[in-house]
This record gives C-alpha cells, structure tokens and sequence, in this order.
C-alpha cells in the first residue's frame, strides 16, 4: 500500500511541477525497445521541452515503462509475453503509469509511435513532415488500447514509403534499417525465384535441359522445364541452403519468372498440363516436392508462390501443400471500382476458388500505372476498399505496388500515409483519413485537394478505359487544373504550402502535355498558356523533388521533354523524305538524344540535325540505338543514316519496332551499304507505325568487313492523317 501510494505522488509531483518523467527500460533490452525509449524521449522533448531520463535500475522513478520487463508483467498481469501476436502492440496507463509495449522486435517501437499519435496529436505524415503540437504541462492521459494488425506481412511499394525510419513510423514491416528499428520481414528470394535459384547464366550451359524448350530450341530466357528432375533438385537444393543461412527464417519464394513467359513446350511439360489440368497444376505440383523439402528441415517456414499472370487461375486437381502460401496477383478490370464490386467479379472469381485450398493467403495488387507514373490515377475507391475485403478474407499478407516518381505522382504523400493506416488498421474509415491527411498537409487547401479527388473519380467512372492508362478528356482535366489552382492561389502567402499544391497539380498538367488538341487551339483557360512554359516548370518541378523515375523501364525526365516536344511540335523546314504531298507535318529526333549501348561514339558533323552523330563499326549487331515510347499517333518512320568505306557493299545496318509487353518486334528491316554510301544522308523507311507506350525503336549494325563505320543522324517521323 505504501510504495502504491509512493508511486501515485510521484505521477502527480511530476504532472504538477512540470518535472520531466521518468522513462523506465528493462536491462536487458533488445535494440528496438531501446530505439523506443528513445524515440519516446525525444518525442516528450519535441512536446513539452522537457528531457525524460532513461532509467535501467530505478523503475520507482518512472512514469514511462517502454518494453518487456518483470515490471510491466506484473503491473499488467502478463505471465508470458510469448503469447503476443505478431506485431502486437499495448499501451496501458496503471495507477499514474504509462506501459507501452509490444511483441519482440518491432512491437514497442510501434507503441510508442502509437502512444504519440492517440495521446498527444502527433502526425508522421512522410518522411520529411511531421507533426508535433507544442504542449504547456506535462499530462498524461487515460489510455488502455491493445492491437494486433490483421495482417502480418505489410509492404507498400512506393519509394516515398521505403524510407526509413518513416516505414517503421507507418507501422509497415518488410523493409527496415537493422536491430534499431525492429529489422524486418523478410520473404527469401523476394520473388520471381526460378531464375534466382537456378539461374540460366549458371547452368543453362551445361544443363539446357533444365530450360525450357520452344519451337524445337532449348531458351534460357522462358519458364523453366518444370517436368525436369535436374532442375527440381536444384531448385530444392538452392532453397535449403538459402534457409540454412538464415537464423530463423519464415518464408522463402519459390515463384515463377516474371512477365507472360511461356512455359516449356517439351513432351513431359505439354503430357503433364493436359492430364492435370492447367499450368498451375505444374506450377504446384513443382512448389509442393520443394515445400516437402522444406516441411521436413524447416516445419515453421512458409513457402510462397504465384497466382499470377498464366497461373491466376486455380489448379484443377494438383491442390497445394499446407505450408505453402499463395501470394494472390490481380489487377482490377475496372480501376474504379473495389475488388469485390461487380465490376471486378471475373478478377476475384480465381481468387474465391484459391481461399476454398484453405492455405495462407497473400496479395500483390498494382495502384499505379506502370508506363507513366506521373499522371493522374483515380483509383479511389479500389486503393481505399480493397484493404477491407482482403481482410475479411483471411489475408495475411499484403503488398502494394505503387508509383517510384516520389511526390510527383498523383497525390503519392497522402496515398503511402493512408496505405500505411489502412495496412495497419483495414477497418477504419478510409475516407476520413483522406481528409485527415488532407487538412494536416494541405492547410487551407484541403477543401480542393478533396474536390480533386472526387472530381477525378466521378470522371474517370465515367470513362471508357477504367484499366490503366486512364483516358481523361480534355475539359475534365482543364476542370481539375482550376480546382487546383484555386487550391494554390489559397495558400499564395504560404510558400511551403504552395509547392505541396504545385506538386499536386503537376499530374494534371503533364496529362493536358500529352493532349495536342489543346494545344492547337487552346480554350479560354489556357489563353496566354505556352505549352513550351508549362512543360519546362514541371520539369523544374520533377528536378526540386529528385525525380529521376518516370515509370517501371527506363523513362527520365529528360525522354518525357523530348517526347512532349515530339508530340506537341513539328518540323517547319522541308520534308526530308520524298513523295509526300506539300504540308504533310513531320518530327524529327536525333540519335544523339536517344538511348545508346555500347560500343558506339559521337561523331561531330555540322550536317547532322543535332550537330553529332552517333557512330558505331560493323563488328557487332547490338541495338545501339534505342528511341523508347515514339509520339502518339501513326507515322512512316525512317532512320536517317550513312556509312563510309572504300567499297562498302552488303548489309550494313538492321533497324526496327520491338514491342516491350509482347517481347516481339513489330517491324523489322535492313539496308544495303550501296543505299546509304556517304557524304549525304539517307533515310531509309523502318515502316508504318501506329504508336504504343509499349514499343522501342532501335537501329543496330551489321557484321560487315567492307564497312569502316555506319552513323546515325536522325528517327524521322512522317504524319499520317
């Protein structure tokens, strides 16, 4: 009765006289409850100035207990803290004392932060803004809150959410920076294994038969041959030994390569696929030998695959073992829409046939548009909802992939903070933490951040493509822009404030970028508007905020000016390309601004457009020049080029049109030297092309001893109307 009452004076001498508390933390501490102790010291200085001592052997003093500790389970009545769950946090006040605790290692560091939130108003809101009101007295509120998160595994795939110690301060947990902030989560391998555990550039040599075989011809670049007891082995071997490296591991990835690759046409594969029933069938009938394996060394580890892409679809009769975990990777048929709303009813179909297996469940859904990350992307109510339905289907695990443009991308700041709520939390209302993130980072514009935001969604429901890319219409996108306008010209005196709104309109306005019709006749809102402007201060924008990232490939700033330039600007001298009537409108691109792989070098000439050439010799056949994304629209298309020698004859130059998503080309052709002899210039046609954000143009040489060098001026690009 004595030291209780001893205690309770101590809580209120400290809330009286403003003396600062006491943060109690047990000696034998791992490295993340001590971070927490810290954090939290840091945290009641930022709130109140006052410098909490951290006590290890004094806990009489203390009016904070941060982590596990003999104190904390006697106070809270908890015999074994082994039976926390996963990331499970509690934060409890008892007779004047705060405990703030957690599973081991990451839980503490998660109360803390939680403790900061509910009880004094802190915002995390991304890795650079932060919230912290300034308080007078030390208080401390009433508080009895404990939680586990739904999920287990929580990843939100955006380059604004890897930061740390911002991803600890979202509650997310499979990337981390060490023992200090609770390390991670780690799945072995990542994903798309095959090629990681038995890599082609290693065996395919001496093993080519653990490759799969297309058109008669063992290819490394495909799915493997599954059917191949090689490679089974290997396969098996290669996951053993990487779990034997860990100290305690949990899940290890055995997936399939990425993309559509085809799998292997051999005899065994195809006899195998028609008995069973689908390619799943062989996918899993290959994971199972690889998670008995595991099952028999490693009984707590998880082994993760695919249900993605050929193998979406549920196997017919080869059910997956009870250690294994299927990781779940849909896109929405309508992006507009949640998962479980009927528009999407064939997307998640597969998905209710995969929960019937009873296994572990995870999901991999895409929240952003993968070729061009900086336009607008109002899939709403899908990111906001989704969370909730995969929930409330047992879903352990969640990874959502997102945009690498940084803030540049349609609102990523308040979409990664949400995420990280929702991750941790999926029953809370998704729509006031838009609002919330809204009034906190926005200030005074965040009635038109949310009039943006639905806006956009009312438009694009009305839409035709609802998949990604979105197509907005010119007026819908000039009324977002005056939204966001007036959103700026509401915080004009706050510079912070009016970049946060710059930032937020500079979507809207690379989309109106790509629109030539506005352009060339501009309506009464863009009146004064030069396109040549407004592109140049959003590329000054991308440059302020370090984005270098555009979309998933290769796609800079820099190729998104000389695109928009291609687009929205064409050539006013003479056509260079014969039989064409008078104005027929044309581009031009130089091959010194294109891609270029080695070997080749610049040649200096005052006749080539951009004043150098790019020159290669006829030793190779490597595609070294690349012309990524070609303008909208169809063209003829040539490649401006000439080659040099004593008597250069033969083939000297191979050019076409690849297409990235499809991994086939779409034109292909070749010159011979007798046609582009030097010192003029030659363009030679590559062929009619209607454009895609899929396709690449390249020019290659030829292996040709007559010819000294072959130099490229110029893509050269004729409108068809």
């Amino acid at each position: 009765m004595k030291k209780f009452l001893a205690s309770a004076l101590l809580a209120v001498f400290f809330t009286l006289s403003g003396a600062a508390p006491g943060i109690y933390l047990a000696p034998s501490a791992p490295p993340a409850e001590e971070n927490a102790a810290l954090e939290l010291q840091k945290g009641l200085k930022r709130l109140f100035g006052l410098t909490a001592p951290i006590f290890r052997d004094k806990p009489g003093q203390c009016t904070f207990f941060v982590g596990q500790s003999a104190e904390a389970g006697k106070a809270l009545g908890i015999a074994d803290f082994s039976t926390f769950k996963p990331d499970e946090i509690m934060l409890k006040k008892v007779n004047g004392k705060m405990f703030l605790l957690g599973d081991r290692p990451r839980g503490t560091l998660y109360a803390v932060y939680e403790f900061l939130e509910r009880a004094y108003g802190v915002r995390f809101w991304t890795a650079e803004v932060e919230h912290w009101p300034r308080h007078g007295k030390f208080f401390l509120p009433e508080i009895d809150h404990r939680y586990a998160p739904v999920f287990r595994r929580r990843y939100i795939y955006y380059d604004l959410a890897r930061k740390s110690p911002f991803c600890v301060k979202l509650r997310t947990n499979r990337y981390g920076a060490g023992p200090r902030w609770g390390d991670k989560e780690e799945i072995i391998g990542f994903v798309h294994t095959f090629g990681r555990f038995v890599p082609a550039k290693k065996y395919f040599k001496d093993h080519p038969e653990w490759f799969a075989l297309r058109d008669g011809k063992r290819v490394a670049n495909c799915q493997p041959c599954l059917t191949n007891r090689g490679f089974r082995k290997a396969l098996t071997e290669a996951a053993l030994e990487a779990l034997r490296k860990r100290t305690a591991p949990r899940v290890i990835s055995i997936t399939q390569n990425d993309g559509e690759m085809t799998f292997c046409e051999c005899a065994e594969c195809t006899k195998f696929i028609k008995k069973h029933g689908n390619k799943s069938d062989l996918l899993m009938d290959v994971v199972n030998e690889v998670a008995d394996a595991v099952g028999r060394e490693f009984p707590k580890v998880q082994v993760e695959t695919l249900a993605y892409s050929i193998t979406l679809d549920p196997p017919k009769t080869v059910f997956p073992r009870k250690n294994v975990l299927i990781r779940f990777c849909p896109s929405r048929a309508d992006n507009t829409q949640p998962m479980d709303s009927p528009a999407n009813a064939a997307k998640s179909a597969p998905f209710k046939v995969w929960r019937k297996f009873g296994n572990p469940l995870a999901v991999w859904t895409y929240e952003t548009d993968f070729k061009r990350f900086y336009l607008p992307f109002p899939n709403w109510r899908g990111l906001l909802d989704d969370l909730r339905f995969y929930a409330d289907c047992g879903v352990i695990d969640v990874f959502q992939q997102g945009s690498y443009a940084g803030p540049a991308a349609d609102l990523s700041d308040l979409r990664v903070w949400v995420l990280g709520k929702l991750q941790w939390d999926p029953y809370q209302n998704p729509e006031a933490l838009v609002k919330e993130f809204a009034q906190g980072f926005y200030g005074k514009a965040a009635p038109y951040i949310l009039t943006y935001i639905g806006h956009m969604t009312a438009t694009a429901c009305k839409g035709r493509n609802r998949m990604f890319p979105f197509e907005f219409r010119a007026p819908d996108l000039l009324r977002a822009r005056e939204i966001l306008l007036a959103g700026e010209r509401s915080v004009a005196a706050d510079p912070v404030l009016r970049q946060r709104l710059r930032i937020a309109l500079l979507p809207v306005n690379l989309a109106l970028l790509q629109l030539p019709e506005v352009w060339e006749a501009p309506p009464p809102s863009l009146q004064g508007v030069k396109w040549q402007t407004l592109l140049e201060e959003q590329l000054a924008l991308l440059e302020a905020v370090k984005v270098k990232r555009l979309a998933e490939s290769t796609f800079t700033p820099d190729m998104l000016r000389r695109n928009t330039v291609l687009l929205l600007s064409h050539e006013t001298g003479p056509l260079p390309v014969p039989g064409y009537p008078a104005g027929t409108r044309w581009k031009q691109i130089a091959a010194a601004d294109c891609l270029r792989f080695s070997p080749w070098r610049f040649a200096d000439d005052p006749t080539a457009s951009s004043g150098r050439a790019v020159e290669v010799d006829c030793t190779h056949r490597t595609w070294t020049s690349q012309l990524r994304r070609p303008p909208a629209g169809t063209w003829d298309v040539y490649v401006d080029l000439r080659c040099f020698g004593k008597n250069p004859s033969g083939t000297v130059a191979t050019f076409g049109c690849y297409d990235v998503e499809r991994k086939k080309a779409i034109l292909h052709g070749s010159v011979a030297a007798e046609k582009v002899r030097g010192p003029a210039w030659h363009p030679v046609k590559i062929g009619r092309l209607v454009s895609s954000d899929d396709y690449f143009l390249y020019c290659a040489p030829a292996v040709n001893k007559s010819v000294e060098k072959l130099q490229i001026n110029r893509y050269i690009f004729v409108k068809v109307e």
